[in-house]
C-alpha cells in the first residue's frame, strides 16, 4: 500500500526531535518521514552520531515509519571545478552513511546546473560523476539507493528524461519524481483538464524506461507549486496551486501503481500529507480496490 509523509519533522512537533517526529507522524495516521541533511549531514560519523541513528532506526521500525533522506542542497556533480564535484560527491556518501545508520532506503538529491554548458556535456558530467558517487557508496556496504530527484529550475540539471537516463544508466540508483518540479519546470504541465491523461503518459514513460518494479514502489515528491519563466519559484499548499493531486492518483490506481512513496513539500507539510493519504483512499474507494 501507498506511504504518505512530511518532508521533515512534522510542524506540531515539540520539541523539533527527530525520534520524536517520527511518534507524531505515526501519531497523525502517516507512515513516512523525510530525514532533512539539506543544510548538513547531522548525524554524526563517530559514536554519539551511531547512537542517534540508532534510536532513530528502532523507533521508525517499531511504529512501521519507512525513513527516507534528502541530502545538502550544496551539491553539483556538472561543476567543472574538480574540488567542488569531490566536496559534492563526499556529501552524498555521508548522507549514504547516515542513511544506512538509521534504515532509510533512499538519499534523495538535486544533481547539479548546466551553467555555460550544453545539457548534453553537463548530462554527460553527472552521469560520470554520480557514477563514482555509487560505486563509493557500495563499496562502503551502504544498503541505500542513491536518488536523484527532478528538479524545478530550467538552470538545473534534472528533467523527467534526464533523471530517468542517469537511473537506466547505472545501476544503483532510483528515481525521486517530484511532480510539482516538473509542473514548475514545464510551466503549468499538469493544469489543464486532462492533467490525468498527461501523468499516465510520464508514469508510462517511467515504467518503460525503468521498469514495472520501480514504477510500482516510486518514489514520489509533491506539494503546491509557484512557478514563473525560469520554473520554480516556491512550493505552494496544495489548495492553493494549480496542480492536482487527484488527478496523480487517479493516474497511478489505474495504472496499479499503489506501493508508491509520497513525501508531503507542502509548508504545511503533515497536513497536506493527510490530505493526499485521503484523497488516494478515496481513489481507491472509488475503484472498488479500498
Amino acid at each position: 500500500m501507498a506511504r504518505f509523509g512530511p518532508a521533515g519533522i512534522p510542524t506540531i512537533t515539540k520539541p523539533r526531535d527527530v525520534v520524536k517526529g517520527i511518534e507524531d507522524v505515526r501519531s497523525l495516521g502517516l507512515d513516512l518521514m523525510e530525514l532533512e541533511f539539506v543544510y548538513g549531514v547531522w548525524i554524526k560519523n563517530d559514536e554519539s552520531g551511531l547512537k542517534k541513528a540508532i534510536d532513530i532506526k528502532n523507533k521508525a521500525k517499531e511504529l512501521d515509519v519507512f525513513l527516507t533522506a534528502h541530502a545538502p542542497y550544496y551539491i553539483n556533480l556538472a561543476s567543472e571545478d574538480k574540488k567542488k564535484v569531490q566536496a559534492s560527491i563526499q556529501r552524498l556518501v555521508e548522507s549514504a552513511r547516515a542513511a544506512h545508520w538509521v534504515g532509510a532506503k533512499y538519499v534523495v538529491f538535486h544533481p547539479g546546473y548546466y551553467g555555460k554548458l550544453s545539457r548534453d556535456e553537463a548530462y554527460r558530467i553527472v552521469r560520470d560523476n554520480l557514477a563514482r558517487a555509487v560505486e563509493i557508496v557500495r563499496d562502503r556496504g551502504y544498503n541505500v539507493y542513491l536518488s536523484p530527484e527532478t528538479t524545478g529550475k530550467i538552470s538545473q540539471v534534472g528533467d523527467l528524461e534526464e533523471i530517468l537516463r542517469l537511473c537506466e544508466e547505472i545501476d544503483g540508483l532510483w528515481p525521486t519524481v517530484d511532480f510539482a518540479h516538473i509542473h514548475a519546470r514545464e510551466r503549468g504541465k499538469y493544469s489543464g483538464e486532462n492533467a490525468k491523461e498527461i501523468f499516465i503518459k510520464d508514469l508510462e514513460l517511467i515504467e518503460k524506461i525503468v521498469g514495472s518494479d520501480v514504477a510500482k514502489r516510486l518514489h514520489i515528491h509533491f506539494s503546491g507549486i509557484e512557478y514563473g519563466d525560469k520554473g520554480e519559484r516556491k512550493h505552494l499548499i496544495l489548495r492553493h496551486s494549480d496542480i492536482s493531486f487527484e488527478a496523480l492518483a487517479e493516474a497511478l490506481v489505474e495504472l496499479g501503481l499503489t506501493e508508491v512513496t509520497v513525501v508531503s513539500e507542502s509548508p504545511i507539510l503533515e497536513q497536506d500529507a493527510l490530505v493526499m493519504k485521503r484523497i488516494f483512499e478515496e481513489v481507491l474507494h472509488r475503484k472498488g480496490l479500498g
